[in-house]
């Protein structure tokens, strides 16, 4: 019988290889996340034990910014203070801040880092269209960019398409 403390354990255990193995770039849509912020506390000591850092492209502030202007005051009180934490996280050499040039996106960088790199990409993601782009880059080439998504407790969790009931874990 698999306990929750179990399945904690597997689940931090988890994190941790992605951590060891690899560059993770997160979007917006996950700093928004109910679990992001237990995510950043679960993922802290692994980042400081691998000497690794979180990737978030420039694009991803643009979009906070745009929930800013456009969502409700809620939201836009939500959204003001993600950007505060991920300014204190790069500040605090834990958020690597990524450029994309003029004509990339974050579909084409990913895919070039992927194809420069050593290391395995991770791309956290909860929104569904940019999740099934990457899964179907993934069918193009022999090197898998992982999509992932932050579960509840903070965790990672293979991206699963709810509108399909499929799961989809690219690599």
């Amino acid at each position: 019988m698999i306990t929750d403390e179990r399945r904690l354990e597997n689940s931090r255990k988890n994190l941790e290889a992605i951590v060891e193995g690899g560059q993770i770039v997160i979007d917006s849509d996950s700093c928004m996340h109910e679990g992001f912020n237990r995510f950043i506390s679960n993922i802290i000591p692994m980042l400081n034990t691998y000497d690794r850092k979180i990737v978030i492209f420039d694009v991803t502030f643009a979009e906070l910014y745009e929930c800013i202007k456009s969502e409700t005051p809620d939201t836009a009180g939500k959204t003001r203070q993600v950007i505060e934490n991920i300014t204190r996280l790069a500040k605090a050499d834990i958020i690597r801040i990524m450029c994309l040039s003029d004509n990339e996106t974050i579909v084409s960088k990913l895919q070039s880092l992927k194809e420069t790199g050593r290391v395995n990409i991770t791309f956290i993601t909860q929104n569904r269209n940019k999740a099934r782009t990457i899964i179907e880059s993934n069918n193009t080439t022999p090197k898998k960019i992982e999509v992932r998504q932050i579960n509840q407790y903070g965790f990672l969790s293979p991206y699963f398409d709810y509108s399909k009931n499929i799961r989809k874990c690219a690599g």
